[in-house]
């Protein structure tokens, strides 16, 4: 074989080592961060930008916090400072809920115990509204059903 001829293998194969390296091995994190990005439910929201929380308690009565300068204060059912550690982990999971699956041709959100059925979690973000609509168990993985309103 004739040097030059190997020289042009050499450089050849030192390029072809870079693109796997790069693309394969250090592209692999942008790409499965990409894919978690995705799935999330509310992908423009940031946590600590959540205003408002309203939802209703398990014994059904109506919450509302909203959060000020000086941290989260209940406005219903009275008003009281709020758990600023709890309301921001709630918050923060609103925020950053990811989706496991979607179901593809998805029959009447009722089926799901979405729509008129569902529990609801509604959060403001400056003047845009979100609601999350939480519905039945699913039937494997030990999931729940959810659904933004809005992205459908």
């Amino acid at each position: 074989m004739q040097p030059r001829t190997t020289a042009i293998l050499f450089i050849v194969s030192l390029l072809f080592g870079a693109f796997i390296y790069l693309y394969e091995i250090q592209g692999e994190t942008a790409r499965e961060d990409a894919v978690r990005e995705s799935r999330r439910i509310f992908p423009d929201v940031v946590a600590e930008s959540i205003d408002t929380l309203q939802f209703r308690s398990q014994d059904d009565r109506p919450f509302e916090s909203v959060r000020t300068d000086f941290g989260w204060q209940i406005q219903s059912p009275i008003e009281f400072p709020g758990d600023d550690v709890n309301l921001d982990a709630i918050a923060s999971t609103l925020a950053n809920l990811k989706s496991e699956a979607a179901i593809e041709s998805a029959g009447a959100p009722e089926i799901y115990g979405l729509g008129d059925l569902s529990k609801r979690i509604r959060f403001s973000v400056g003047e845009q509204d979100y609601t999350l609509e939480i519905g039945a168990d699913t039937p494997v993985g030990g999931n729940v059903a959810v659904r933004n309103p809005a992205a459908n």
